[in-house]
């Protein structure tokens, strides 16, 4: 009697694959979706959740675009096409950075700008007759049921009216330059600015004091909170009860790659910052209506919690938060599809691995995933660029891909983390040749003597992993204190797991225990990731070494 795998006719092509790492180009995504709870919060119009949270490869970008094929009334906005690196560029807001002007509230100005504007031609499909019916409409509103003008409503719809040209509505660049011109303006009267070529000057305050330069932040802040304000204010209370005031129409926005590079560093943070509470605050007031921002989990990290930022406090917005997590099953469900599509239904869960070890090969590769989509598509096409030919996948190939799946996924590692922390592979040598299970206790000061003697070190490295190698070298913090620091970051980027007391191995994914730097005590255990077996050549353990091994 033939088995599964002989009657299976289907053979892998070596340039075969069961998808992309990136969902944009992922042409069998709509096939294969895994239609899971996020996605229905996602969509449903009434629920909170609308900041997609999530680390590289966890399934961000594949919601969105399956939002986007399910819903008519969506327009996705491209952070490059909005022209706000013209912000990076403008003199005036270099100046009112430099005397450490709080420019929140003007960034909020300009996003709720963009989001007006962007609702408002969903809501008239892009259409210049239903644009203007919608005016007219309001206009007949602006007198109340005893024949007074609602002068809130007046002012508002002239703000919408004279902001609504042609050019204004068509263009976000139009609208950022224009804002930007309007604050220059007001800012070089009120202030008494001029500008030398260079940068602005205060012509009172050549030589300024301490005093004198508090006197500018405040007057620069306060011709800030009164830029448009109240008539933005005017037409949010309007368009809320007006035109956005049931769920019956369900309009999304939605803004993806704020993790490309499209605004400077220096206030990329504070504009998505910026950002997210004027979706909280258009969420609160709008039905209907749903502004979705995808973040990855480290960029959200420094948005919110690695730098000190001027918006308030960042707990009022968790509700919004939709965090991705898979599961083994989930992970299986995914793999599962893709084979499908891909062997056109030939290929299964039950008949890809050779039968005598099926279960554990399905095992070996998830063990080596961080539970996310991204990690197992590029796994198995590796597998199936080494099981050329074949119907199934045997120990060989699938061991044989390994080593460069390993490498793939620590340089993929290095260039999520890379904003937060620098060249992690740099600090990372110690783990290299190590058993797993080792103690704390076993990692020598000698393994970091770059730290010490090698001046142009630091430079590897960012924000926390930078400070706390600095403090080593300047005797700051001894090395016990500097371990406990290293191992937690590692251990956050999903590089190493830890064992402590009584408790399993855990793993950033895992979730069964908080864990903090003083869990890293000298007789905790450390175990590499076995993502990284290969690619640190990690020594197993006995008791580690399953049947694939």
């Amino acid at each position: 009697m033939k088995s599964s795998n002989q009657k299976n006719k289907f053979k892998f092509n070596r340039n075969e694959v069961i998808g992309t790492p990136d969902a944009e180009s992922d042409k069998i995504l709509s096939k294969v979706f895994i239609n899971n709870s996020a996605y229905d919060a996602l969509k449903n119009i009434e629920t909170s959740k609308c900041i997609i949270i999530g680390r590289t490869g966890s399934g961000k970008s594949a919601l969105i675009k399956k939002l986007e094929i399910d819903e008519y009334k969506l327009k996705r906005i491209a952070p490059e096409s909005m022209s706000i690196r013209y912000l990076s560029n403008s003199t005036i807001l270099d100046y009112l950075r430099s005397i450490n002007v709080n420019l929140n509230l003007f960034y909020k100005i300009l996003w709720k700008h963009v989001f007006i504007i962007e609702i408002l031609k969903l809501y008239v499909d892009d259409n210049e007759q239903k644009k203007q019916t919608l005016f007219e409409s309001l206009k007949e509103r602006i007198v109340n049921r005893f024949g007074k003008t609602d002068i809130s409503r007046k002012r508002a719809l002239e703000y919408l009216e004279k902001w609504s040209s042609d050019e204004f509505w068509l263009m976000s660049e139009y609208r950022v330059k224009t804002l930007e011109k309007t604050l220059e303006n007001k800012i070089s009267e009120d202030l008494n600015l001029s500008f030398n070529g260079v940068g602005y000057k205060n012509s009172e305050a050549i030589g300024s004091t301490e005093k004198d330069t508090a006197e500018l932040k405040h007057k620069a802040e306060k011709v800030i909170s009164e830029l448009q304000a109240q008539a933005l204010f005017d037409i949010i209370d309007m368009l809320k009860i007006e035109v956005f005031n049931t769920d019956q129409k369900r309009y999304f926005l939605v803004i993806d790659d704020l993790d490309k590079d499209w605004v400077d560093q220096q206030i990329v943070y504070d504009l998505i910052a910026a950002m997210i509470e004027v979706v909280k605050e258009f969420q609160t007031n709008f039905r209907g209506v749903k502004i979705i921002l995808a973040l990855r989990d480290n960029l959200h990290q420094l948005v919110l919690t690695g730098r000190e930022h001027r918006g308030g406090q960042r707990e009022k917005y968790s509700a919004m938060y939709l965090n991705l997590t898979w599961t083994r099953e989930m992970l299986i469900d995914l793999l599962t599809s893709r084979l499908k599509v891909v062997s056109h239904g030939q290929v299964t869960i039950n008949n890809v691995f050779e039968s005598q070890f099926k279960d554990d090969g399905l095992k070996y590769i998830i063990e080596r995933t961080f539970y996310r989509p991204r990690d197992v598509i590029s796994y198995v096409n590796k597998i199936i660029e080494n099981a050329d030919s074949k119907s199934h996948f045997t120990k060989n190939v699938i061991k044989k891909a390994e080593p460069y799946y390993s490498t793939e996924r620590m340089h993929a590692l290095e260039d999520e983390w890379e904003e937060n922390y620098g060249k992690i592979s740099k600090i990372c040598l110690f783990l290299f040749g190590v058993t797993n299970g080792f103690n704390v206790r076993n990692i020598k000061e000698d393994s970091f003597a770059d730290i010490y003697f090698n001046e142009d070190y630091l430079d590897y490295f960012k924000g926390k992993l930078r400070g706390i190698c600095a403090d080593l070298r300047l005797d700051l913090i001894n090395f016990d204190e500097f371990k406990k620091e290293l191992l937690y970051i590692l251990y956050h980027i999903g590089i190493i797991g830890v064992k402590h007391k009584e408790h399993p191995v855990q793993f950033y994914y895992d979730e069964l225990e908080i864990i903090d730097s003083n869990d890293f005590v000298s007789d905790a255990k450390i175990y590499v990731h076995k993502s990284l077996y290969s690619y640190f050549k990690v020594i197993a353990r006995s008791q580690e070494i399953n049947s694939m091994e």
